[in-house]
């Protein structure tokens, strides 16, 4: 889910999940640039965190002609946490209040927005992205490195102000541990040298792992 304050131009999204393990208190590797967290009423249960949308720092398609299913690479940078701007710490106290009135629905594993005749959405931010997830995620270690497979069923939405188009999709999504460990880190260390030299095990992995599951279908 993304919110959007318009006049400034400053986009930040709100990442919800259930079902993490019990007093867990750090967010899943797919929580990056985070901003602070936010507590939802009634819902110790559920985690949430306010973050800046990913930064890319690499993207490319890998061409696999006897397959019937797009292949995509994407490389995210950024901390895993961002030092808050002075200026933009009053729209995080109003929004992060605001949406810990959200209310997820449990028996379709859906959040909703507070309900407009009690909470409306303050003046100058807007809704234009939503999209939800059921994940399994798998780990797995090939060639000394240590990679993270995720099974995703998503639902969402997107919207340009006119109409929404609703938008579903199953994927898997593969994680190298030590590209996010560099990338995310604080020190930002990396080099683009340094992240293709391991392109190979990344893409082994990948080959060895469609393998695997097309001789199960």
């Amino acid at each position: 889910m993304q919110e959007k304050e318009e006049e400034a131009g400053r986009s930040v999204r709100l990442k919800v999940w259930e079902g993490l393990p019990p007093g867990s208190d750090e967010p899943p590797i797919e929580v990056k640039n985070i901003l602070r967290r936010v507590f939802l009423h009634g819902m110790q249960d559920i985690n949430a965190w306010l973050c800046y949308p990913s930064v890319s720092v690499l993207r490319g398609e890998i061409i696999a002609p006897n397959l019937q299913y797009d292949c995509r690479m994407k490389l995210r940078a950024g901390s895993r946490y961002v030092a808050v701007q002075e200026s933009d710490i009053s729209e995080d106290d109003i929004l992060s209040e605001y949406l810990s009135s959200c209310k997820l629905d449990r028996e379709s594993h859906c959040m909703h927005l507070p309900e407009e005749n009690g909470h409306e959405i303050p003046e100058g931010f807007d809704c234009v992205f939503y999209r939800e997830a059921k994940e399994i995620m798998y780990e797995a270690t090939f060639d000394e490195e240590t990679f993270i497979v995720i099974v995703l069923d998503e639902n969402g939405w997107d919207s340009d102000s006119c109409k929404k188009r609703k938008k579903k999709q199953f994927g898997i999504r593969v994680v190298m541990k030590s590209w996010s460990e560099a990338m995310l880190s604080s020190e930002r260390h990396w080099n683009p040298e340094q992240i293709l030299q391991k392109l190979k095990n990344y893409i082994d992995f990948l080959s060895s792992l469609q393998s695997y599951l097309f001789e199960m279908m």
